[in-house]
Formats: structure tokens, sequence, C-alpha cells
């Protein structure tokens, strides 16, 4: 009986050591996947999922998990190490760079802020940004008032309902600086703005947010980046005045990209008001921020960074303009993303 018994325990222990050998064999031959972490903007978010959904499928041993939370969040968590990137929609701010002092931002797409607004208010709409200080500052609070200060027509009728956003916000940091470009604009600039304290101004969290509350309300105007602002489903996108050419101009990716076309220096230049003719004025660079010295040890997230950059990867024209932007290609902005990402081998 004993001898069952030992024999039983001998095949129990022999079957153990074959699946403990076939273990550490199968991690010898597919190593653990390395694992890049990117969390910000939620403008970019659609953009960076899209691309890491490519990378993995063409780099198995890849993991790359996307998340939003903002702009102001994607920087600090850059900066503090808890992700390997920091999404941006804007450029480090002064504080940012004093702060973490080995940052840098790295333009990897062209966006725009759109101003959307309810079919219900006009079937197209033209503003300038003297309308826009005026609505977001809240100086006008009917669309009759609009129309008659302004002398435009405006087939709305009753109160403006603004829509804005509540989280910290790399579209409200570049919607404000443009619109502070306006003496009469008071409110200030940043990724978050103290909006009149109105029934009338409805906050909401992310682009998706500010779309369905424009979407909801008759009477509702709001901006968004340009992934957002695709029209239909009773939304409509309003052409901006671009003061340095006078000409009003819808957000495309041709009007985005023209102004991406001025011979710029550096990563964080502003694409306002561009002086080509056809070219938005609201126009940004999108950014991925990471910290030099942090990603240099990860050469795997670099990487990933050069296919980003690369013209026949992740700024192929199909990638990036079919989720809503704008590839960087033949763009200064371009050059200057690929000489940042270079200095980040070793």
């Amino acid at each position: 009986m004993w001898c069952f018994y030992l024999g039983k325990l001998k095949l129990i222990l022999l079957v153990l050591f074959v699946l403990d050998l076939i273990m550490i064999l199968s991690l010898a031959i597919t190593p653990p996947r390395k694992k890049i972490t990117i969390a910000g903007s939620s403008t970019l978010f659609p953009l960076a999922q899209r691309w890491a959904d490519i990378y993995m499928q063409a780099n198995p041993n890849v993991s790359v998990e996307v998340t939003g939370g903002g702009s102001g969040l994607g920087i600090l968590a850059a900066g503090k190490h808890t992700v390997d990137i920091g999404m941006s929609s804007h450029p480090l701010e002064p504080e940012q760079r004093l702060e973490f002092p080995s940052l840098v931002e790295i333009p990897v797409a062209l966006d725009a802020v759109a101003i959307v607004v309810n079919k219900n208010v006009n079937e197209t709409l033209r503003l300038s940004r003297d309308m826009l200080v005026a609505i977001f500052s809240g100086q006008v609070e009917t669309w009759e008032d609009l129309a008659e200060r302004f002398n435009i027509t405006i087939r709305a009728r009753g109160e403006i309902i603004v829509c804005v956003r509540a989280d910290k916000s790399g579209t409200t940091d570049v919607f404000s600086k443009w619109l502070s470009l306006s003496e009469k604009w008071t409110l200030g600039h940043g990724e978050v703005i103290s909006w009149p304290r109105s029934p009338r101004f409805i906050s909401g969290n992310g682009n998706q947010e500010v779309l369905i509350n424009v979407r909801t309300n008759p009477n509702a105007i709001g901006y968004v980046g340009l992934a957002y602002a695709q029209g239909g489903e009773n939304v409509v996108v309003a052409s901006i005045l671009n003061p340095s050419t006078g000409k009003y101009v819808l957000p495309t990716p041709e009007t985005v990209k023209m102004a991406a076309s001025l011979n710029v220096s550096m990563a964080n230049a502003t694409l306002f008001d561009p002086p080509i003719l056809g070219a938005y004025p609201i126009t940004r660079s999108l950014y991925f921020v990471v910290d030099r010295d942090y990603v240099r040890k990860k050469q795997h997230v670099v990487a990933f960074l050069r296919w980003i950059l690369d013209s026949q990867g992740g700024q192929e024209e199909s990638i990036v303009r079919g989720v809503g932007y704008v590839e960087l290609t033949d763009t200064r902005l371009h050059e200057i993303g690929l000489a940042i990402v270079a200095s980040l081998s070793p």
C-alpha cells in the first residue's frame, strides 16, 4: 500500500516539475510585455488610443495603456513619473517648467478649438473674436442682444446657453488665450476659468460632455477640439474670423494645416491668427510630454515616440485624420518633434 502512495506522490512531483519547467521555458521564450503608460488630455485621448492599438498589433511584446484626466493631470503625472507620457493640448506653462525642469513637450499632431452651436440657433454662423468675447464673458445675455450689437442675423430667440469646461482643460487654456488677445476679455486665461456665475453657463467635464450639452440645449454654444466638431446630430460648426486676413474660416484639416505652415522655431510656438489666407485662427499643436532623464532610461518608450512621428507610422494621414486630427508631416513642427525624440536616444 505504501509503495502505491509513494509511487503516486512521485508522479505528482514529476508532473509539478514538468509544469514548472514549461513555465520557465515559456518565460524564457516569451519575455514579459514592456509597458508604456499614457495619461492626460481628453482632446488627445482618441488619437493616442488609436496609436496604442495599432502599435500593439505590430509590437505584441509592448503594452500601451492610455487614460484621460485632462492636460494638467497629464503634465503633473509625467513630471512625477506616475506615467511615462503625459498628453497635453497646450504647451507647458512657465510654472510647470519651473516645477519640472526636465519636462519637454513633443508636438505630435495638429488640432483646433472649434465653436459649436445648436442647429436651432442658425443653420450657419459666422463669429468674430469680439462676438465670442461678448458671449463667453456674459456681456450679452440673449441671441437678440448679440444680433443687435453686431448687426448680424440670428434665428434663435431667448437666452444664450454657454457650454464650458469644468475640469482642468488644455482646450480651455488655448481658447481663453486666444480670447485674451482682445482687450475686452477680462476673465484671464488658463486651464480653469472663473466663468460668470449664471444659470446660463453650463459646465461639463471633457469635450464630449460639452458637445452633449450643446446638442441638448436649443440655444446653446460651446467650444470643443476639432475631433469633436464634425457637425451633424443637431450641431453646427461656426466659421471664425481670422483678423490677420479678414476672412471667416471653418475648422477643417486643410485650414488647420495651413496655419501650421508658419516657419516656427519652437515646439511651443503659437499658431493663432496666422497671416495666411484660408488658415483657421484658433489652431494649436497637441503634445506628448515626457521627462527627458526618465524616458532616456526607457528606450522602448522612445521607440514608441519615434514611431508616433514616423511619416510611415503614426503620422500617416489615414490614421491621424481618421480620428479627427491633422498630421504634422511637411511642417516645421514635425522636424522639431523628430529632433526632440532623437535627443532622447543614448
